[in-house]
């Protein structure tokens, strides 16, 4: 965990030889803290493991949701785009009436025009 094997090394050593002496004669204030130091350095080690665990699981679940995600959004804006091909087609609809009406309303206003020039022919000149 510390990345220094010769401390790890020697603790390891250090923590093995107090263990074999714990039942013959009783541990020194030094030894005590070896072996306290020992278990801190294990459970250390223990948590560092666990957390990368629980890091690489939470890394992979955040992989997944991101690609729900974007599959998600992919189907939405097919969605999407397929209710602005609707419109579209829609509005050409609406254009194609306006220039059918434009078209009536033209030759309207040329029968129009020409009728109005008959009649102010008729009543004028003759």
């Amino acid at each position: 965990m510390f990345e220094d094997d010769i401390f790890d090394e020697w603790l390891d050593t250090k923590s093995k030889e107090i263990i074999t002496k714990l039942d013959k004669k009783p541990l020194s204030s030094e030894e005590m803290m070896v072996l306290v130091l020992k278990a801190q350095s294990n459970h250390f080690q223990h948590l560092d493991e666990d957390l990368r665990k629980e890091m690489q699981q939470l890394d992979e679940d955040l992989r997944k949701e991101m690609q729900r995600l974007r599959e998600d959004m992919g189907r939405r804006f097919e969605q999407v785009d397929r209710r602005f091909e609707q419109v579209d087609r829609r509005f050409e609809q609406v254009d194609r009436r306006f220039d059918r009406m434009y078209s009536f309303m033209r030759w309207q206003t040329g029968l129009g025009f020409a009728a109005l020039a008959g009649i102010y022919l008729k009543l004028f000149l003759g």
